[in-house]
């Protein structure tokens, strides 16, 4: 216990250090934090605005109560400032309302042609995607899983060759895999993936890079899936130093050769990384082929994508299996994980369900329909992709707290809440921040950081029990990160202790 305690006092010390207006020091439980009224809550957070690391930053903060509707504190909140990751509420919101929390992916095996007697298929294996970001090991046993299922009922059903290959129906998405506006020289980066109808293992191979045996040996790369779909390229070689030690792992623009180059210290622990591929219909059928393959069945043709979308009752084509994915394991993903690939899954997937093909130019009109239609002003809103990554979204906080707010009053609420990145939660993008009692367990909110942007958004509980919505959206800040996520921190923290009960102030 005296250990414990040591350690919160010095990380309290820290983000008082940093931000003495914050002053947001506690006890060992809720009993003895000290509540503070609202005119010393706005008192602090202005002081604390006047660090020198937000010196040169835009700041947009709004924060509302949900008891009353009471606005707490503003600074500048209809400011329009790019929202990093906090796009992805908006996001998640719209699919939540506009699709529905019990909508289901379903990604369609078929036959064109039925086996004859000796197992032969005269035609192909036709995969009809639907946008669906979970085919992958996330939520199965290993990568390849799900494969193997399809792969299971087509043996089921006397398959042993089929002579025309795979068509990957991925129509119902354009095939515009990168946003244009994203980081160009970060497009091998896991979180800049291609997206597509048709995906598999978030559009990325997983890479573990091993030190070799002894210096000057290349270092030993293996990868998942094991597929010929990508071609390793190993130029990094084991070095002694651990000043040499430092590697690259880069795909080549519009091809699938990665290549690892540079030095990498021969006591280095094994490092991992995803590494986005190129035309990810391709690489579905690709790994699906093989999986086949390897029980001994055959597929004889190539793996192509489809030219025009198939219709199962017009092209009598025969079911053999289909993949069902659901609605709110995949907005935890998003808001939990921030993972931006799910993101624009589903912001494309917007798109199509309004009867338009699912671009991003489209998934952009719905959801800025849907956030006009809860009242905020079109004009103070810029919505370029689903997942933040691109610099030209911008938002206000006084945008988001009224998303906010709406979602808190839909019959949606519990489950838009629970999808949230949980303070002290392990497994969430907080599961770091505000880990002591009494703030563990009591901010519900989506990160977000974008170059020298940084956010946090989203719903805190406080000592009485009421819950407040925030938004702080801080653009261009000069001081490091660490200290930025610090101030956000210790604002929620003190709305943590944010006396709102009336009986209660003095």
């Amino acid at each position: 216990m005296i250990a414990k305690r040591t350690l919160k006092l010095s990380l309290l010390f820290i983000v008082f250090s940093l931000f003495p207006g914050a002053d947001c020091t506690a006890g060992e439980g809720t009993s003895s934090t000290h509540q503070i009224a609202a005119q010393e809550f706005r008192a602090r957070i202005t002081r604390a605005l006047t660090d020198p690391a937000l010196k040169h930053a835009s700041v947009g903060i709004c924060i509302k109560s949900l008891k009353d509707g009471e606005v707490i504190y503003e600074k500048t909140p209809d400011k329009m400032l790019a929202p990093a990751s906090n796009m992805k509420l908006v996001t998640t919101a719209a699919a939540l309302e506009k699709l529905g929390k019990d909508y289901r992916f379903k990604t369609r095996f078929y036959l064109t042609a039925k086996p004859d007697e000796n197992g032969i298929v005269r035609g192909y294996l036709v995969v009809k995607g639907s946008g669906d970001p979970n085919i992958s090991g996330r939520f199965q046993p290993s990568i390849t899983s799900l494969f193997e299922k399809v792969r299971d009922k087509l043996k089921d059903i006397g398959v042993l060759k089929i002579v025309d290959g795979i068509i990957i129906d991925d129509t119902i998405f354009d095939r515009v895999y990168i946003h244009p506006g994203w980081p160009k020289g970060q497009l091998s980066k896991w979180y800049c993936a291609e997206i597509s109808a048709v995906s598999f293992n978030d559009n990325c191979v997983d890479l573990t890079i091993t030190p070799g045996a002894r210096a000057g040996r290349l270092v030993k790369i293996e990868y998942a899936p094991v597929t010929k779909y990508v071609r390793i390229k190993n130029g990094c070689q084991t070095v002694a130093s651990k000043k040499r030690h430092g590697f690259t792992v880069h795909r080549s623009w519009r091809s699938n050769n990665i290549y690892v180059t540079g030095g990498c210290w021969k006591d280095a622990d094994p490092y991992e990384t995803s590494v986005p591929v190129h035309e990810p219909g391709r690489y579905f059928g690709t790994v699906l082929r093989e999986v086949i393959q390897d029980a001994g069945m055959s597929v004889a043709g190539p793996v192509r994508l489809a030219s025009r979308s198939y219709d199962e009752k017009k092209e009598h084509l025969i079911l053999v299996t289909e993949i069902v994915s659901e609605m709110m394991p995949t907005v935890k993903v998003i808001n939990r994980r921030s993972q931006n690939f799910y993101a624009e899954q589903l912001f494309k997937l917007l798109g199509h369900a309004e009867g338009k093909k699912g671009s991003f130019g489209e998934g952009a009109k719905v959801v800025e329909e849907y956030l006009s239609d809860l009242k905020i002003d079109k004009g103070k809103v810029i919505i370029s992709d689903g997942s933040g990554l691109s610099s030209e979204n911008r938002l206000s906080a006084s945008a988001i707290v009224t998303l906010l707010e709406h979602m808190h009053k839909s019959e949606l609420r519990k489950e838009y809440l629970e999808s949230l990145a949980v303070s002290g939660l392990a497994g969430t993008s907080l599961s770091g921040r505000m880990t002591e009692e009494p703030y563990a367990g009591r901010v519900h909110a989506k990160t977000g950081s974008l170059g020298r942007n940084s956010a946090l958004s989203g719903y805190v509980e406080n000592l009485d029990g009421d819950i407040i919505a925030f938004s702080i959206l801080i653009n261009n800040y000069s001081g490091r990160r660490p200290e930025i996520k610090k101030f956000e921190d210790a604002v929620c923290r003190m709305l943590v202790e944010l006396k709102t009960s009336r009986e209660t102030e003095q």
